[in-house]
């Protein structure tokens, strides 16, 4: 038997010694129980995708929003309802902070406030990520670039939005 065996051996009956037997099923008995089929589902809450649906008019020349998040996300290879969603991993985030980096660029139209009330942030998070998207452009250089060509010839075109962005297709 080797060394790292029998010490293995002498954890087990240790902890059987303290614990009792480790083998025996572990019963939840403060558990809730699932609710009776009979009862309906509650509605679902308000979620961050509603507030895009129901946005402000867009400035002449000016993306829309949704136009936005459709175009960063498309360049980050991941959907609408991920990047706005409670999710913080680094890829979501990085995308997230593009997003909003580009609308402050492109829509100087809207406040800090509007954006995150319309992204479903606090305005100090919007800030956070315009300030610090020249440091974090970095890690994502093809997305940066394929965005920044695409806004360019929204920025040639004329109005291309009528007076609300519900007619844009959402991708997610």
């Amino acid at each position: 038997m080797s060394y790292l065996d029998q010490l293995r051996t002498e954890y087990v009956a240790r902890r059987q010694r303290i614990f009792g037997n480790i083998g025996k099923p572990i019963v939840r008995a403060f558990r809730k129980p699932p609710p009776p089929p009979s009862v309906p589902a509650p509605p679902p809450k308000w979620s961050r995708m509603d507030s895009i649906l129901t946005l402000a008019p867009v400035a002449p020349g000016r993306p829309s929003i949704p136009a936005v998040l459709d175009l960063v996300a498309t360049a980050h290879g991941i959907k609408v309802s991920d990047m706005l969603s409670g999710r913080r991993t680094r890829h979501l985030i990085l995308a997230k902070a593009h997003a909003i980096a580009t609308l402050c660029e492109w829509r100087k139209d809207l406040s800090l406030p509007a954006i995150g009330a319309r992204l479903g942030l606090d305005h100090t998070t919007v800030l956070h990520h315009r300030d610090n998207w020249p440091k974090a452009r970095e890690r994502c250089p093809n997305a940066v670039a394929a965005v920044y060509a695409q806004m360019e010839k929204f920025s040639r075109l004329e109005p291309f939005c009528s007076e609300s962005e519900d007619s844009l297709p959402m991708v997610g």
